[in-house]
């Protein structure tokens, strides 16, 4: 496709963000122990945990699309239909392909 498209940007948006949180959200209270913590402290460490699955999984969308020979990658954003605004603006979850 490269051969052909050279100048078009090829973008991947990865739907259902907020659904990947909260599934991650649920899978990390196996993970972090809410002894000790009071209720905001300990639901700041499930976002922190669930935000850091989806950029791992956001860099795994990548590395893989970078893998294919002869292919063009250029960003990954992902959405939430609850945020219409990243769908205009995807602030600062673009991973931009001009990087390396």
């Amino acid at each position: 496709m490269s051969q052909y498209a050279k100048d078009v940007p090829i973008v991947v948006v990865a739907t259902k963000k907020d659904e990947f949180l909260a599934v991650k959200s649920f899978e990390g209270k196996d993970k972090i122990s809410a002894t000790g913590k009071d209720l905001g402290e300990y639901f700041a460490e499930l976002d922190a945990y669930a935000e850091n699955e989806y950029l791992e999984r956001m860099k795994l969308i990548e590395k893989e699309l970078r893998e294919i020979k002869g292919g063009r990658f250029d960003a990954a954003v992902a959405v939430s239909m609850s945020r219409y605004s990243q769908i205009i603006s995807p602030r600062s979850m673009l991973i931009a392909a001009s990087r390396g």
